[in-house]
């Protein structure tokens, strides 16, 4: 939280007092975010569905050039695009991909076998990572000890957190008085 020069509180009527600026503050929040809400979504209702019918046309529409493309590749053999008085069209070598020969015979995991036969582990990936959660989980049970953790050059820490919980339905009452 940054702090703002403010006095510090002395005394728990100081501090019910900003409790209550804070409730009141943040019940305008929220109604002024729920009449903001209200306005986005009339924006919304009113813009979404031509929007989406235009989104639509513009998919066919792109689905219509694509397929032209691929059912008249063979123009696109000498020249790999075509420059039109609206723009270019045209074919693109994409990245290189590995792809399974035949999947009904490979699996991944037999090609990673595979691989590991031939190249040892050239080409296949290990990683090792740290379960902080079981680490913590055996602490909790006295399965590890903080000596032991301590000779692995870590400690378990708690910390504390300042909360404050306000108490809106009693300021909503006084409000209505």
């Amino acid at each position: 939280m940054k702090k703002n020069n403010q006095p510090a509180l002395k005394t728990f009527d100081e501090v019910n007092d900003i409790l209550f600026k804070i409730a009141a503050l943040e019940l305008t929040i929220e109604k002024d975010e729920n009449e903001f809400n209200e306005i986005i979504l009339d924006l919304k209702k009113r813009y979404e569905t031509p929007i989406l019918e235009m989104k639509n046309k513009v998919l066919d529409f792109k689905s219509q050039l694509e397929e032209f493309g691929k059912s008249n590749k063979k123009l696109f053999i000498d020249q790999r695009s075509r420059s039109l008085t609206y723009g270019r069209i045209g074919f693109r070598a994409g990245k290189n991909a590995l792809k399974l020969i035949n999947p009904k015979k490979w699996s991944w995991d037999r090609v990673k076998e595979k691989l590991q036969d031939l190249f040892g582990i050239k080409y296949i990936s290990v990683k090792i990572t740290i379960n902080k959660t079981k680490i913590l989980t055996d602490f909790e049970k006295k399965l590890l000890t903080s000596e032991k953790l301590e000779t692995a050059g870590v400690k378990v820490i708690r910390g504390d957190n300042f909360f404050y919980e306000i108490d809106k339905e009693k300021i909503k009452l006084e409000e209505t008085n």
